[in-house]
């Protein structure tokens, strides 16, 4: 099974698991929870390219650096004169000697080409290869990100749009290793942001131990033990959102 891909996060087995915890966390209170997965919360274009022509400077400066010697091996392997070489490679009006290698390491020719054959390698391979990304991101961006990425989906699955205030929010962005609880304005006024992040971190350490499906099951378990205490059930109270953990 596939951790990184949020389509194979949680088994069917373990979606049913939480989904079941949620219907049975809303019974008692107003309370309308969504758990949404997603592969990343930002594609982080400028750390890819940072990332890529970082790696490509690096790549090239050890190719350069070495290829003088793989040269110098194939030509002691077909037994082929150094002097014939530079002949035959640039002809110039003088003999190169300790020039050619010089100008083998560090020339300009040889570098620029080699950039750009790395930079297109390495630009496909950060954008393919998720956790080598995330090398190239920063706590305070991957924060940011998470965060935007949290209250975007907030409004997109209209989480504001409850009877009574009371959405709660379980976003799971797994590049990032980060899980965000945002809530309504309804549920602010009884519960603080610190005591939905101590929660979140909670999460993201059963993420860790490979127990998200658990621990986000205790974790909506303890909240809508909360939301009872505050926004316990009304005559009229209906199911306003789907209990599906959505994924993208």
């Amino acid at each position: 099974m596939n951790k990184n891909n949020s389509k194979y996060f949680f088994t069917e087995s373990e979606k049913k698991k939480i989904e079941d915890t949620i219907r049975e966390a809303e019974k008692h209170s107003s309370g309308e929870i969504v758990v949404k997965v997603v592969n990343e919360s930002e594609k982080y274009k400028e750390s890819v390219i940072f990332g890529a022509i970082l790696l490509s400077i690096i790549f090239s400066v050890l190719i350069q650096f070495f290829i003088t010697d793989i040269i110098w091996i194939f030509l002691n392997i077909f037994k082929a004169s150094p002097d014939i070489l530079y002949k035959k490679l640039i002809s110039l009006p003088f003999q190169l000697k300790d020039e050619f290698r010089y100008i083998v390491m560090y020339g300009i020719l040889i570098f620029i080409p080699l950039m750009v054959i790395f930079y297109i390698v390495f630009i496909i391979i950060l954008t393919k290869i998720k956790f080598l990304k995330r090398i190239f991101l920063t706590d305070k961006q991957v924060e940011y990100e998470v965060r935007e990425r949290a209250l975007t989906s907030f409004f997109e699955h209209r989480l504001y749009n409850t009877k009574d205030s009371t959405g709660l929010l379980f976003l799971i962005s797994i590049l990032e290793r980060r899980v965000i609880i945002l809530a309504d304005k309804g549920i602010y006024e009884k519960i603080k942001q610190e005591t939905l992040d101590n929660y979140a971190k909670t999460i993201s350490k059963g993420i860790k131990e490979n127990r998200a499906a658990d621990v986000l099951s205790e974790t909506i378990i303890d909240c809508g033990k909360i939301l009872q205490q505050y926004f316990p059930v009304k005559k009229g109270d209906t199911d306003e959102l789907s209990n599906k953990v959505i994924i993208e």
